[in-house]
């Protein structure tokens, strides 16, 4: 359990999870094993598998009872050596794929889409044997010469295998030529500039595919493009590539892992040319030893570490997301190069002074800071070049603060009122770079209404809930709405009387809205339609509400008469492709206190 057992690292999660035992807060190791043995011993006969252990270590220290009840432990390594020193009382030899499996798995990573003529056949057969038989080798490999049918490039791919397998004597030795192939074969130095930073996370790590894109992004290892969704676009082609070429694999809720072997390898690139430090996924509490800072290290991963980073000034990137037990965070005035800071989730009370000289920053991350109490005013106007910003739910942001963002394509908090909204979307239309955003005016609770993703952005939403509409010299608020605006969604808001669109008076001109939720109002339409009442003076006859939208969502409106109210006699021919692209209508009602649902799916015209 400590850092001369790193292979044990990883079953330490899971292993006090199936016991009901959480070690999580136990630092001393006699502790944790003493712990481990009673429970384990509690359970009478068990079966542990340690997967993947390179090192050999005394199982008794870390709490390990055997020899009794019938318990057994079984290891799987890559080492006989290892399996000697650990006592395994029998090894069970796990052999290659022979040649025929070997040549049917090579042909079914290259895709029944790569045909070969009957030369190139031949070359594609001595590619598939210098994998040895090992599954790994043969799958990444064939990933990477998916698609390609020019009998030149597989003699290519053959000569640089030979070339870089030549004096191999083991299956370590075999393998990482094999797999160094396939990220030579990347060609394109994006594609493995990306691939390598993926070697920054703990191993069997699985990483959420939108935070990935954005460390490329903040990160400059992808081209430049002219918005946040052209570089999320290229993101995902750079991964499907990755993936594509067997060096990522795809998991589950939309998230990548990178296989432990192959890992390995990219750490070996990363020794020299990009130069990285990596301890990521070790649970250490001290400072890496002093031989391994060295003086051009490019990227340095401590993630899932315990200790204290200062002093360095050439940082770019710091984040500190997930630490639990950060309190308190001191003035970072030295780290003028910084460019993304990410704290999300953690314990810190106050920012004081600590990103006032941050003045390169690009990327703040603030969310779900429970304990932070304020947002210090005049910070936003000293972070002008910040280009994703993510605020607590429970502080509100004033809109004259947010007009200093200039370059800001990313964004998600809250704001007192609609008039501090109104003035952060008139500073962002001019400006024309909000791609993404999460904004909420009101209560903050908006997370019963939809799934907030505090991390990675990728959705275009506006939240009132429970505001309070004012009427000054008999008008009442107007809310200028984003031009691309997709979800709007609006809840127990006192004020609306009559119609939508008389508070939101851009509300039938919207090109892109796709999701309308409103509830807990005295609305008597959604919508007042007047095609000769233009908006900010501007003729628009072609002007069609809900043109846009695929789901509208009405709960809890008893004066609800219509939808749409026409305020003059109009002809059937300017309300044509009005809710064209509605694929769910939901309508709930409350009568003599039992709820009515009505739902109805509508056909697109």
């Amino acid at each position: 359990m400590s850092h001369k057992t790193p292979a044990f690292t990883n079953c330490r999660m899971t292993l006090p999870m199936f016991l009901n035992l959480d070690l999580s807060n136990e630092n001393n190791e006699n502790h944790r094993a003493a712990r481990l043995f009673e429970a384990l011993k509690r359970r009478n006969r068990f079966v542990l598998i340690l997967d993947d252990v390179w090192k050999n270590f005394e199982i008794e220290k870390i709490g390990i009872p055997l020899g009794t009840n019938g318990s057994k432990l079984l290891i799987t390594s890559r080492s006989v050596d290892v399996c000697n020193r650990m006592g395994c009382e029998k090894n069970i030899k796990v052999d290659v794929l022979c040649e025929v499996e070997a040549w049917e798995l090579f042909l079914n990573k290259l895709g029944s889409g790569t045909k070969l003529s009957h030369e190139t056949e031949k070359v594609a057969k001595d590619v598939a044997k210098m994998c040895a038989g090992l599954p790994l080798g043969i799958t990444t490999i064939g990933g990477s010469m998916r698609g390609l049918t020019d009998i030149h490039e597989w003699r290519d791919a053959l000569e640089e295998l030979k070339e870089s397998s030549m004096g191999t004597d083991d299956m370590e030795t075999e393998v990482f030529p094999v797999l160094f192939c396939s990220f030579n074969r990347l060609r394109d130095p994006k594609l493995q500039r990306c691939f390598l930073y993926c070697s920054l996370y703990p191993e069997g790590y699985r990483i959420p595919r939108e935070e990935l894109i954005a460390k490329f992004i903040s990160e400059d290892l992808m081209d430049k493009r002219k918005s946040r969704q052209a570089n999320f676009d290229q993101g995902h082609s750079v991964l499907n590539k990755l993936e594509n070429a067997s060096l990522l694999e795809r998991t589950d809720y939309g998230r990548v892992k990178i296989h432990d072997l192959i890992r390995d390898m990219a750490l070996r690139v990363t020794s020299s040319d990009p130069k990285f430090m990596v301890k990521a996924g070790l649970q250490l509490y001290g400072m890496p030893a002093e031989q391994d800072w060295q003086e051009d290290l490019d990227k340095i991963s401590l993630m899932r570490y315990r200790n204290s980073v200062d002093e360095l000034g050439n940082l770019n990137t710091l984040l500190l997301a997930h630490c639990l037990d950060l309190k308190y965070l001191p003035p970072l005035t030295k780290l003028v190069e910084l460019k993304e800071l990410d704290l999300n989730k953690n314990q810190i009370k106050e920012l004081l002074q600590a990103c006032k000289n941050l003045i390169n920053l690009k990327s703040l991350n603030l969310g779900d800071m429970s304990s932070l109490k304020m947002i210090p005013a005049g910070l936003f106007p000293k972070l002008s070049l910040l280009e994703r910003l993510i605020v607590p739910d429970h502080l509100q942001v004033r809109g004259e603060e947010m007009e200093w963002l200039k370059k800001l394509e990313e964004f998600q908090g809250s704001f007192c009122d609609v008039h501090d909204l109104n003035k952060f979307i008139i500073s962002q239309q001019r400006h024309g770079k909000l791609s993404f955003y999460n904004i909420s005016v009101g209560k903050s609770d908006s997370g019963s209404l939809v799934q907030s993703n505090k991390i990675i952005l990728s959705c275009k939403l506006l939240t009132l809930k429970g505001y309070c509409f004012t009427r000054e010299r008999g008008r009442a608020d107007k809310v200028l709405l984003p031009q691309n605006i997709q979800q709007l969604v609006i809840s127990k808001c006192v004020g609306l009387n009559s119609s939508l669109s008389d508070i939101f008076p851009s509300l039938n001109y919207l090109t892109s809205l796709k999701i309308l939720r409103l509830g807990d109002a005295k609305l008597r339409c959604i919508s007042r339609y007047n095609p000769s009442d233009p908006m900010k003076g501007e003729q628009m006859p072609c002007c069609i509400p809900f043109r846009s939208l695929e789901r509208l969502i009405l709960y809890m409106l008893p004066d609800l008469t219509s939808l749409i109210k026409c305020d003059v006699a109009v002809t059937a021919a300017p309300l044509y492709g009005t809710f064209c692209c509605l694929k769910e209508f939901a309508y709930q009602i409350l009568q003599q206190n039992k709820e009515a649902v009505h739902t109805e799916a509508a056909a697109q015209s």
